[in-house]
């Protein structure tokens, strides 16, 4: 289930952070069940996609073509900036219908 990480179901990370863990779902609620702490490499990974993800809804949300250009550039499957401008312009292009002209700029 994806619920704040309040109580650390997911341990190193903060509270506020929305995780996917394993819970119970009852009569008394919802239960999320609380994980090993995970092994550096994997947190770290999580940690930069967490980051993607927040900078990417930002832009959505408020931002122009630049935040979602530097959105983009902090996955760490993009390389380049190039690459992202490429990506954001590709797939602005195919929703152009559907976004609000300071992401089109």
């Amino acid at each position: 289930m994806n619920v704040p990480n309040h109580g650390e179901a997911m341990p190193g990370f903060p509270e506020d952070l929305v995780v996917e863990v394993p819970g119970r779902v009852s009569a008394a609620g919802i239960e999320p069940l609380a994980l090993a702490a995970l092994p550096k490499q994997v947190r770290g990974l999580i940690e930069v996609l967490g980051e993607y993800q927040a900078l990417t809804a930002e832009a959505a949300w408020s931002g122009t073509r630049r935040d979602g250009i530097r959105a983009l550039a902090a996955h760490p499957l993009v390389v380049t900036l190039p690459k992202a401008e490429a990506i954001y312009d590709e797939m602005a292009a195919a929703h152009r219908a559907y976004l609000p002209d300071r992401l089109l700029a």
